[in-house]
């Protein structure tokens, strides 16, 4: 095991030991502006005695040691003031960064150092609608349904002239995993106001999920040790039609089931994406297969983000329940570690008038590739899954909605660095 292997294991396992947070309803947030100051890079020594290889490794391990508790600090107990934190994509390289706690609008351009809106950049201004979005209805809708009853913190993250800095960008890319964490630099576009909003409807999302943070830190932990990457492959990134593992495929299905609700076109980006699914290979690159192709099996599809949020979505607009049947089976399924089949079992027990929607849905986005009892693992035995199996595909529903407007465009990942990389779902 390699010595970033180690180091990152022993943070997960810290994350793993964290006290988890008691049951309620959620209660808000806590916003820190944070801005870069200074980046230093510790050049190692270029000498080849036995001495400078010692000195090396040793700085080597205290790095990759001060990145673990900088991030655990920057990630789990923020605070006000100046601080330095590690790189996770090269631990030599060490930022300095200024926190100031934020309650208001007002406070937060002070804290950007400027007196109105129309004097910040682009990716400022994504910031601020981000922390505009915290108190919008679609937040509010669902702060019910939440486990957690602690404020969730949200680090927003100002990379202004330091965006050329090749870590930069990875390293505050927007994620939740203690704190929601968003930044400038992926944002630095006009009209990005609408993408940030999207993003931070999902990374809250992943905040209402027991699943965040030590589910997380446990699959990831599991997933390495067993496939040798961690949560999403070997490559640690992930996009909509890639086939990753069960879990984590219901954990970002449902922030990005959530975006579809709220934004049409993220709905109909997903439906476009999983036409094709990404399997990962060694050294980051992908096949490419058509969803339909007999090489991918209906439990695949099921392994799938895109596939999952485009069930939930289907389920919350074409059931008799509508969005709050599925809020409900999200909040009752809702345990530490869960998978597709732990809501879907939940949503056909409290709604049996829509289990053969369900399965009618699940039959149509996985291609007709389930088997009855692999349905029947997904939505457990109930009399009503019993009987919509004996029915399948003579079901008398109303046909399925047609894509809209006819799009036929394949689903393709959103690379890192990439031109038209603005997607929210391609958090870590």
């Amino acid at each position: 095991m390699n010595t970033r292997r180690l180091c990152l294991l022993l943070f997960l396992a810290v994350i793993l030991l964290w006290p988890a947070n008691l049951a309620g309803a959620q209660s808000g947030f806590e916003f820190y502006y944070q801005a870069i100051e200074e980046v230093q890079e510790e050049k190692p020594s270029t000498g080849d005695s036995w001495w400078d290889k010692a000195k090396n490794f040793g700085k080597k391990i205290l790095n990759y040691g001060k990145m673990a508790w900088s991030q655990a600090e920057m990630r789990f107990f923020p605070g006000e003031g100046t601080k330095w934190v590690r790189s996770v994509q090269n631990p030599n390289i060490a930022y300095k960064v200024k926190r100031v706690k934020v309650t208001t609008e007002a406070e937060l351009l002070k804290a950007m150092g400027v007196k109105s809106e129309s004097e910040l950049a682009d990716g400022q201004k994504a910031m601020l609608e981000a922390f505009r979005a915290s108190s919008m209805q679609m937040i509010k809708d669902r702060q019910p349904y939440s486990y957690r009853k602690d404020p969730v913190r949200v680090l927003l993250t100002d990379t202004t002239g330091f965006d050329d800095v090749k870590t930069v960008e990875k390293d505050f890319w927007p994620m939740s995993f203690g704190s929601i964490q968003m930044s400038s630099n992926l944002y630095n576009y006009s009209g990005s106001g609408e993408q940030a909003r999207s993003t931070f409807l999902h990374e809250f999302c992943h905040t209402m999920d027991r699943t965040v943070p030590a589910g997380v830190a446990y699959e990831a932990a599991r997933t390495w040790i067993k496939d040798g990457g961690p949560l999403y492959g070997k490559d640690n990134m992930h996009h909509i039609n890639e086939h990753t593992y069960p879990r984590v495929a219901y954990l970002e299905g449902w922030a990005i089931f959530n975006e579809m609700l709220e934004y049409p076109r993220e709905a109909e980006g997903v439906r476009n994406a999983i036409k094709t699914i990404d399997f990962e290979k060694d050294g980051g690159s992908y096949d490419h297969v058509a969803a339909t192709d007999a090489k991918v099996t209906g439990q695949q599809l099921m392994e799938t983000e895109g596939v999952v949020a485009m069930v939930l979505y289907r389920l919350a607009t074409e059931g008799k329940g509508g969005r709050k049947a599925i809020f409900e089976a999200f909040q009752a399924s809702n345990k530490y570690l869960h998978e597709p089949k732990d809501f879907l079992q939940a949503f056909a027990k409290a709604n049996p008038d829509d289990v053969a929607l369900a399965v009618r849905i699940l039959d149509e986005e996985t291609h007709g590739k389930l088997s009855d009892a692999e349905l029947k693992n997904l939505l457990g035995a109930t009399p009503e899954v019993l009987a919509a199996l004996a029915d399948r595909g003579k079901s008398t529903l109303p046909a399925a909605p047609a894509d809209e407007a006819g799009t036929t465009a394949e689903g393709k990942p959103v690379q890192v660095g990439s031109p038209d990389d603005t997607s929210p779902f391609a958090d870590r």
